[in-house]
């Protein structure tokens, strides 16, 4: 991965992200709880919208009805619908979870089902999540969609208070461990691509996950932005219509984002390099033979889009295949190689943070030192 200076390339990849103009799984826990539909809470989804009383335009008289006067159901309706816009899909679903579980726990302890919810309820539901091996990160979750329960329907946030701050702290200190995913580097892409050929079952699916890994690599891309996963669809993944190849360049726009929740839109531009794993040639040869279909960039010859399983699944035999251990490296280490090797280049904060999007100094704990960087050999 070459040093990014969008001023002076250096005939090397070269990343430039520029904002888009109007022109222009998580790991499972241990245990996990049964939970059925929640029945008396308001969903995350259809939270409740106060009832608007007596609007409506004032008519002349004798003009008859209005048409213009505003009917409460529309406007509870749109009001719905502005809420449920107002987190992704993802959240959303996260959030409906989380409460299910916290239902499913209060019926289990015999507690009451009332909301706010009291204090002690909370902490006795994150001691529960505790002692059945739920992860730190599952609990915040969990305590985040009470918090926003709570505040969408105007109750107390009983969330919000020094007792569950701690207590979640101290789940994450003994329950909390460190990151084992390794970063794939260059030497280590080039090892997979190679061994592609011997393990997809022809060559159009060679060439699809050769362009897919290459692509993810050196423009420090989330999964979820490329492939087909749950909590996205075929329409904000990339499509064919958002990649052009001219002059030896590659350009491709990213709809939208984790970071990006409004759609803003990202333009990435890589140059092409001489090497086998030049992302830029390695979509060439892809797109030459990719049926003339329009819908997401990366799809199977009937079509289909190419799904988040797939893409990790023929990872982990690619990573078999070449000698390293496949629970080091997953999906997501093509974003922590680009990070990792981008610093090793000597890439300022800055730029790093640029190039992969980050909108705080979390891209740190993406970097790993040279003595982490390779696994045990199978």
């Amino acid at each position: 991965m070459p040093k990014r200076k969008p001023s002076q390339p250096q005939g090397d990849v070269h990343v430039e992200v520029e904002p888009r103009t109007n022109h222009g799984k998580r790991k499972k826990d241990r245990a996990t709880m049964d939970v059925p539909q929640t029945s008396n809470l308001v969903p995350v989804e259809h939270a409740e919208v106060g009832k608007v009383s007596s609007i409506g335009t004032t008519s002349k008289e004798g003009s008859g009805e209005d048409p213009f006067r505003v009917s409460e159901a529309n406007l509870a309706g749109e009001a719905s619908r502005l809420l449920r816009a107002a987190i992704s899909p993802n959240t959303t679903s996260a959030y409906s979870t989380g409460l299910n579980a916290f239902e499913h726990f209060r019926i289990k302890a015999n507690i009451s089902n009332i909301w706010p919810p009291p204090q002690d309820h909370i902490v006795n539901f994150i001691a529960h999540l505790s002692l059945n091996g739920y992860a730190e990160s599952t609990a915040r979750n969990y305590i985040a969609a009470i918090g926003y329960q709570c505040k969408i329907n105007g109750y107390l946030n009983t969330t919000n208070s020094f007792i569950v701050s701690k207590l979640l702290d101290g789940l994450r200190r003994l329950k909390g461990k460190a990151d084992s995913r390794l970063p794939i580097t260059e030497q280590i892409l080039g090892r997979i691509v190679g061994a592609l050929c011997n393990i997809c079952s022809n060559t159009y699916e060679s060439k699809l996950f050769t362009a897919a890994y290459t692509l993810a690599f050196f423009a420090f891309l989330r999964v979820g932005e490329i492939v087909l996963s749950k909590g996205n669809d075929s329409h904000s993944i990339l499509g064919i219509n958002d990649v052009r190849l001219d002059n030896n360049q590659l350009t491709i726009t990213i709809k939208s984002s984790k970071t990006d929740q409004l759609g803003k839109g990202t333009t990435i531009v890589l140059n092409s390099y001489d090497s086998c794993i030049c992302p830029v040639k390695c979509m060439l040869s892809f797109l030459q033979i990719r049926p003339k279909l329009s819908g997401p960039l990366f799809c199977h010859y009937g079509g289909k889009p190419l799904t988040r399983y797939q893409f990790a699944a023929v990872l982990d035999k690619a990573i078999a295949a070449i000698g390293l251990d496949k629970n080091f490296y997953k999906s997501h280490s093509f974003r922590i190689g680009a990070a990792t090797t981008a610093f090793q280049r000597g890439l300022s904060d800055e730029e790093i943070k640029i190039a992969g999007r980050w909108k705080s100094s979390v891209f740190q704990t993406y970097i790993r030192s040279p003595l982490t960087q390779f696994s045990p050999l199978c």
